[in-house]
């Protein structure tokens, strides 16, 4: 496989790889408000360096994280982040704030389900254990 082939094909896989997420699996591999770029190239199974020396995917993926601001998934640029667009940008405290609290509300509903439900679970174990049932 030459070069063109591969940064086609890693592209494809990135592509593949975009069509699958959520907004909750993006918020999950978000870092000071980028995504994790080792996070995505594990799961696209190419070199982090393709990130950067593929054109395609590096504005691919700048769409993309743009696209996740607009959407509330990342919090948005500062000001003077948007005038830098450096590797590092700056991001308003704030967002970073209000996307945490988001998940923590979140992460604290799934913990209190999973609470109710291992409850039920050892209701019904304690009955099938006094009903004389061996599994």
């Amino acid at each position: 496989m030459n070069g063109q082939q591969k940064a086609e094909a890693n592209f494809q896989a990135f592509e593949q790889w975009i069509e699958v997420q959520t907004p909750e699996s993006y918020a999950n591999i978000t870092h000071r408000g980028k995504l994790k770029r080792g996070d995505i190239t594990k799961a696209c199974g190419f070199a982090k360096s393709a990130l950067t020396q593929n054109p395609r995917i590096r504005e691919r993926l700048e769409t993309l994280e743009e696209d996740l601001r607009v959407q509330g998934v990342l919090p948005r640029l500062s000001e003077k982040g948007e005038c830098e667009k450096a590797d590092a940008p700056l991001y308003e405290a704030k967002s970073d704030k209000v996307m945490d609290s988001k998940r923590l509300a979140s992460l604290e509903k799934e913990n209190l389900e999973l609470k109710a439900k291992l409850a039920r679970l050892e209701e019904l174990a304690q009955v099938i254990e006094e009903m004389g049932i061996h599994v």
